[in-house]
């Protein structure tokens, strides 16, 4: 085979894909060793079985006609193929509520596909509306939204999590 000699990865076009905005190969190396790895599941003993993961998360389909933004809750309102489709959750009504499943990881066009976060950290958000240590809510007024006030009755209580780190870009969900 060939072989590449005197080439650096800084000088290699890299087209921008799925969650890389990278646009060389180096710059989509960094951007994996810093922002996504570090989300990554771990085999720490080398035994092919995942030992930690930092987040869990599911491949969905939003199908809803517009565009779910990353930060949005969702939740599964049913499937085509064999992939779930998600919806913005609101807690307002038992539909849009019960079903909440976790938060999108990254835009999510209509009629794509994209990752839901069910479980974890999740590190590169928007949490400056929030202050560190504050419980967020699924909101009973904004659909997809967060709010740190506990919603009352009828409306319904589902626990997001927590801001571990308030921040306009790098904030912190746990």
């Amino acid at each position: 085979g060939a072989s590449l000699t005197g080439i650096l990865a800084s000088g290699i076009a890299n087209t921008p894909a799925g969650n890389i905005v990278a646009v060389t190969a180096q710059a989509a190396i960094n951007e994996l060793d810093t922002e996504k790895m570090s989300i990554a599941t771990y085999d720490s003993d080398g035994d092919g079985v995942v030992d930690t993961a930092e987040v869990i998360v599911i491949l969905c389909r939003n199908n809803t006609g517009v565009t779910i933004s990353k930060m949005a809750a969702v939740y599964i309102s049913g499937a085509t193929g064999q992939t779930p489709t998600i919806a913005l959750a609101k807690a307002d009504a038992e539909a849009t509520s019960s079903k909440t499943i976790g938060v999108v990881t990254a835009d999510i066009a209509n009629n794509a596909t994209g990752l839901v976060a069910l479980l974890g950290a999740l590190r590169g958000y928007n949490t400056s509306a929030f202050t560190d240590g504050n419980t967020l809510w699924l909101s009973a007024a904004t659909a997809g939204g967060f709010t740190a006030t506990r919603p009352a009755a009828p409306n319904h209580a589902v626990l997001i999590g927590f801001v571990a780190y308030s921040h306009a870009s790098n904030g912190k969900i746990a």
